[in-house]
């Protein structure tokens, strides 16, 4: 029970690098394209579609002791899942953001926080679940 919660922090540990890296990325390109008049709901797509692909590349190399291998079927649960995520987080820091108690910065910290508990466990449970 040791190990196993000590391999569970260890693999958090790793997903928060790798997180903070892939959020990084995301906020970039998220502001970027704010910056350009993209409206904020696209570009918080944009941003986080290139975050997530970051995070689970990253993921299948770095969060399992052993590579994960790649799968079709996984690919297109998790291009599903991923899909209908980015559009209930980028919708919601639009919301949040148009209704003047929070920037729309931090309306995407807040929901990014959110979207990061939910993908870890997702990540962890089913996407990169080593089924051997």
């Amino acid at each position: 029970c040791i190990r196993d919660s000590t391999q569970l922090s260890k693999r958090y540990v790793r997903y928060l690098i790798i997180g903070v890296l892939s959020n990084v990325l995301s906020f970039a390109i998220f502001s970027a394209c704010s910056y350009l008049a993209i409206r904020i709901d696209v570009s918080a797509s944009i941003g986080m579609t290139f975050g997530i692909l970051n995070t689970y590349t990253l993921g299948r190399m770095f969060l399992k002791e052993k590579p994960v291998k790649h799968s079709h079927k996984t690919a297109i649960i998790v291009g599903t899942y991923y899909f209908i995520a980015i559009l209930i987080t980028s919708r919601s820091i639009e919301l949040l953001g148009s209704t003047q108690l929070l920037s729309y910065n931090f309306s995407w910290l807040s929901c990014t926080i959110v979207a990061s508990i939910v993908n870890f466990i997702f990540l962890n449970n089913y996407a990169l679940k080593n089924t051997e």
